[in-house]
């Protein structure tokens, strides 16, 4: 090989079938002195064959270090793919368990975020070696109670999370402040996780803490306006009549919020008026009756905010969600039951806002 890099032959050259080069060649068998020779005489530490298989790919799936140091410090990039089921070498070293391996990949700009073509990431290799080695997917961290399934739906990564589930992940495990697995979806926005956890058997009904105010699935989607969130969670059991520590129910807590966020400079109201007229929709359409005559801590019900939320719509600008007021009110009072005559601890009735309107 020596006589013929001096000799001037192209060390680049590729094999027309394969794609394979002389360096890919010697990587993939394991061949230092040759790897050397080949990168001093100018050969391609970048060059893939047919496959999108490096010399560095290679070197990593038979766990050469020498040869991989060989080639990062040539230049190879770690972040390659080969073109069958777009795997990189940091990925296929994390699922072999090498950690040698690992760090030098980590250590030469190795990115542990990027997904392969079935958008696995390297976390999702990490965690299925350790589950198929027996690893507990339901441990929790002593000082908090978080589970590595809490975790990963945190972090939005619904590969780990289905692959968590599939070998016995308790959807129902709470930390420490009794905040599941589908709370945590349901406050970062993962509503395809949340369908995931939803489909693994989660109660939708469980409450945190009164420290997050007691809150359920339901109150927390109802506090962000999330309406296919309150959809999704009414059609898969979530009770619209449980109340929080305040004694709001859900329906009552997008009431509640109704006034401070109209008072702000980015007003919501067509947000408000979407998100209650999901939720009593979809309970009407399940045959649920709504307890709309429930009064929280200021002794309001719903109906008392929904009418300051229409004192608060006047103007033309606000049109579309007066008329949607107007139907949410005409929903709690001819369907549902709500009281005009309910005294809050302001000594107000329904019946006397709706006169100011």
């Amino acid at each position: 090989m020596r006589l013929l890099l001096e000799a001037g032959a192209d060390p680049n050259v590729a094999n027309t079938d394969s794609g394979a080069t002389p360096l890919t060649m010697a990587g993939s068998k394991g061949d230092e002195a040759a790897v050397r020779m080949l990168l001093s005489h100018g050969a391609n530490a970048n060059a893939a064959n047919s496959h999108g298989e490096t010399s560095l790919y290679h070197a990593t799936y038979c766990g050469k270090l020498n040869i991989m140091r060989l080639l990062l410090e040539a230049g190879a990039d770690p972040n390659v793919a080969e073109t069958m089921s777009g795997k990189m070498p940091l990925m296929m070293a994390v699922s072999k368990g090498d950690e040698a391996v690992v760090r030098m990949l980590l250590s030469h700009g190795a990115d542990a975020n990027v997904a392969d073509s079935d958008r696995r990431n390297t976390l999702y290799h990490a965690v299925r070696l350790l589950l198929e080695a027996g690893a507990d997917p339901n441990a929790a961290e002593t000082q908090t109670g978080h589970t590595p399934l809490m975790m990963a739906v945190k972090e939005g990564k619904e590969a780990v999370v289905q692959m968590l589930l599939s070998h016995g992940a308790d959807a129902n495990a709470a930390n420490s402040y009794g905040v599941t697995s589908l709370h945590h979806a349901v406050v970062s926005g993962q509503l395809d996780i949340m369908r995931m956890l939803l489909k693994a058997g989660t109660d939708p009904n469980v409450a945190v803490t009164e420290k997050f105010e007691s809150f359920t699935a339901l109150h927390f989607s109802c506090d962000q306006l999330h309406t296919e969130m309150i959809t999704c969670l009414l059609k898969h059991g979530a009770d619209p009549n449980i109340v929080d520590c305040h004694k709001r129910t859900p329906l009552a807590k997008i009431g509640s919020e109704a006034e401070v966020r109209m008072s702000e400079e980015t007003a919501d109201a067509e947000s408000v008026v979407q998100a209650a007229s999901a939720l009593i929709q979809t309970c009407e359409s399940a045959g649920v009756l709504l307890q709309v005559n429930t009064r929280d801590s200021e002794g309001d019900t719903p109906l008392h905010s929904f009418c300051r939320m229409m004192l608060a719509c006047k103007g033309d600008v606000y049109a579309r969600e007066m008329e949607g007021c107007v139907q949410i009110v005409h929903a709690l009072l001819f369907n549902h039951g709500a009281h005009v005559d309910v005294v809050n601890a302001r000594g107000e009735t329904p019946y006397k806002l709706w006169r100011r309107i």
